[in-house]
């Protein structure tokens, strides 16, 4: 494994940990799961060993330790991921980039949780095998120690289709997307989820918000199963138990959906609204009325995209 990656005493001069893994896998485009998994356990493996100290400190039982690492981690990855859409639209791969980093810290807290060092390249391991990545450690080892030395020089430029097909992986990695199976019923599947995706981002150039709370719930809901899988392959909880059990306290992270549905009914009604204002009142912009309209609806989504993400710094402040 001879990635160069930076170490603890060169993180002060190192890029943003989602545009430095933006970087890489961009000049290694092959290998981005792995280039990934290694990067989350070299730049944040030592914080996540530091973060769960701090929360031990308060004497909770070790299951709810887990349970409060999953809550932040489920709501860092929402956070940092859905904030895209609209003029925003540029930002998904590095949107994906630090949800995919705040999924692998989380990872790495649950390992320290069960005693498996957060800053060893095993960790790595473990996280390509809970992304789906391979199906066992052995094949993910191996994977990891033929991987080529990473290029020195400028990344190099990638075709659209490339690009797409590099940002399409990590949403499954993520989990946002689910990869179809073979069977007719699973390519017919496939297909109808890219069609819901392509009219998700036809949408969203005009409507950003609409964004958020669609991706709010599949960062939510991802980031959830992975979790579960983390704490069962760390021995957190039982294998065998129930789905209820295995993730008991998630219900604090849960949005309920019927708060999700009125709100993405909201973001959808207020440019509406906003536009039918805008005609009867005879606004114009250089003698334009639809402009007018157009200007409006577009900047009542823009504000409301940044109200939100306000409000989620808040929040995780």
């Amino acid at each position: 494994m001879g990635d160069a990656e930076p170490r603890a005493a060169d993180r002060g001069r190192a890029p943003w940990p989602p545009i430095d893994l933006l970087g890489r896998i961009r000049r290694d485009p092959a290998h981005m799961a792995e280039r990934a998994a290694l990067f989350g356990v070299e730049r944040i493996g030592e914080e996540a060993s530091e973060r769960l100290a701090r929360i031990r400190r308060s004497g909770d039982p070790p299951e709810k330790v887990r349970e409060t690492v999953i809550a932040r981690g489920v709501h860092t990855a929402i956070v940092e991921g859905a904030f895209v859409g609209g003029p925003f639209i540029a930002l998904i791969p590095t949107a994906f980039c630090a949800a995919l980093l705040a999924q692998g810290r989380m990872v790495l807290e649950l390992g320290e949780l069960a005693g498996r060092p957060a800053t060893s390249p095993d960790r790595a391991v473990d996280m390509l095998v809970l992304q789906g990545v391979y199906t066992t450690p052995e094949e993910a080892r191996r994977a990891l120690e033929d991987l080529p030395e990473p290029g020195s020089g400028p990344a190099p430029r990638l075709s659209w289709r490339e690009w797409l097909r590099v940002v399409g992986r990590m949403a499954y990695v993520l989990g946002v997307i689910s990869p179809g199976s073979s069977t007719p019923t699973g390519r017919l599947n496939r297909y109808l989820r890219w069609v819901a995706v392509t009219l998700l981002v036809l949408v969203g150039m005009a409507l950003p918000f609409v964004w958020v709370p669609v991706l709010g719930v599949a960062y939510r809901s991802a980031t959830l199963r992975l979790a579960t899988r983390a704490s069962v392959l760390f021995g957190l909880v039982d294998g065998g138990a129930g789905p209820a059990e295995r993730t008991r306290g998630r219900g604090r992270v849960r949005p309920l959906a019927l708060l999700v549905f009125l709100r993405t009914v909201a973001v959808l009604l207020l440019p509406f609204a906003v536009s039918v204002i805008m005609v009867f009142s005879g606004a114009d912009v250089v003698g334009h009325r639809w402009l007018a309209v157009a200007v409006a609806v577009v900047g009542v989504s823009l504000v409301s995209c940044l109200v939100w993400r306000f409000r989620q710094w808040r929040r995780s402040r």
